[in-house]
C-alpha cells in the first residue's frame, strides 16, 4: 500500500496535484455555504485545505524535495495564473505572437487531442451553469445562500474560462524548433527551454505507454524526469546531460533541467532526424 502511494506521488504531475487540490477546496467551500457553525459541513473548507497541504508535503517527501521549496511552488502557481490572465487579455485584444526562433519546426498540435480537450472543457463549463442553478436551489431554500452559491459557481466558471482561453492563446504561439546550436521549446506557459544540442545525449520514442511506462521499464525515478505535452501522452524522450548545467522554466518556475524530458510531437522520427543532422 505504501509503495503504491509513493509510486502514485512520484508519477503524478504537480499540475494534476494542484488541480486536484483546487477542485477539492472549491467543492468543500460550496458545500459549506449556509452550514451551521460547528457542523461537519462548516468545517469542510478547513479540512480540505489541511488535506491539500498534507498531499503537497507527501509528494515533496516522496520525491526527496525539501519543504523549503513549498513557497516557491505556490508562488509559481500564482505566476501561472497571472500568465494565463495576461494571455487571455492578449487573446481578447488579438495581439500577435512573437515569431519562433529560426530552425526546423517540429509540429506537435496536428495529431494532438488538445483542441478536443479545450472544446470539452468549454462545453462542460457552459453546460454546468444551469445545473449549478438547480444545485443551489436544492442545497438551500434561502435566497441569500442561493445567491452566494451562484457567485461561487460563476467565479469558478470565469476562472476556468480564463485558464482555457489563456492557455489556448499561448499554445497557438508555442513551438518546438531544432536550431543550429539549440533546441527551442515553448509549450504555452507550462514549459520554456533552450537546450544546447551538445547537451542532448539521446533522443528516442517514448513508446505506447508514454513516459510512465518508459520510466518504469528503465527504472527512472520521478524526480529525474519531466513530462510536458499539450494534452497527450509523451511520444519522445530527450536525455539531457546533467553535467551541462542546463536550466529551463517549468510551470513558471526556473529549475535545473531533468535528466529525461518527455514531450509530445506529431512525428518522433522528424525530431530524431533533425538532431542527427
Amino acid at each position: 500500500m505504501a509503495n503504491t502511494a509513493r509510486r502514485w506521488l512520484n508519477e503524478t504531475s504537480w499540475s494534476y496535484v494542484f488541480g486536484l487540490m483546487f477542485f477539492a477546496v472549491c467543492v468543500a467551500t460550496i458545500v459549506s455555504i449556509g452550514a451551521e457553525r460547528g457542523s461537519v459541513r462548516h468545517a469542510m473548507p478547513s479540512l480540505a485545505v489541511k488535506a491539500a497541504l498534507l498531499l503537497i508535503i507527501a509528494k515533496m517527501l516522496a520525491q526527496g524535495i525539501s519543504l523549503r521549496e513549498l513557497p516557491a511552488r505556490v508562488l509559481a502557481w500564482a505566476r501561472m495564473d497571472q500568465a494565463n490572465l495576461r494571455a487571455c487579455a492578449h487573446w481578447i485584444m488579438r495581439r500577435p505572437h512573437a515569431p519562433a526562433p529560426p530552425g526546423q519546426a517540429i509540429s506537435f498540435l496536428e495529431k494532438s487531442s488538445y483542441s478536443t480537450t479545450v472544446a470539452m472543457v468549454m462545453f462542460g463549463t457552459f453546460v454546468d451553469l444551469p445545473l449549478n442553478a438547480m444545485i443551489a436551489t436544492v442545497m438551500s431554500p434561502d435566497p441569500v445562500i442561493q445567491t452566494r452559491i451562484h457567485i461561487v459557481f460563476s467565479v469558478l466558471a470565469i476562472y476556468s474560462l480564463v485558464w482555457v482561453f489563456g492557455d489556448r492563446y499561448l499554445m497557438q504561439g508555442s513551438y518546438c524548433v531544432v536550431g543550429a546550436t539549440d533546441v527551442h521549446i515553448r509549450i504555452a506557459g507550462r514549459l520554456e527551454a533552450h537546450l544546447p544540442r551538445s547537451a542532448i545525449l539521446r533522443c528516442e520514442p517514448a513508446g505506447e505507454g508514454g513516459a510512465a511506462a518508459w520510466c518504469k521499464q528503465h527504472g527512472v525515478a520521478g524526480d529525474d524526469m519531466l513530462v510536458c505535452t499539450p494534452a497527450d501522452s509523451a511520444t519522445i524522450m530527450l536525455e539531457i546531460d546533467p553535467a551541462a548545467g542546463v536550466k529551463l522554466t517549468s510551470w513558471q518556475r526556473e529549475r535545473k533541467a531533468p535528466r529525461y524530458l518527455f514531450l509530445f510531437v506529431d512525428q518522433p522520427s522528424m525530431i530524431m532526424r533533425a538532431l542527427k543532422t
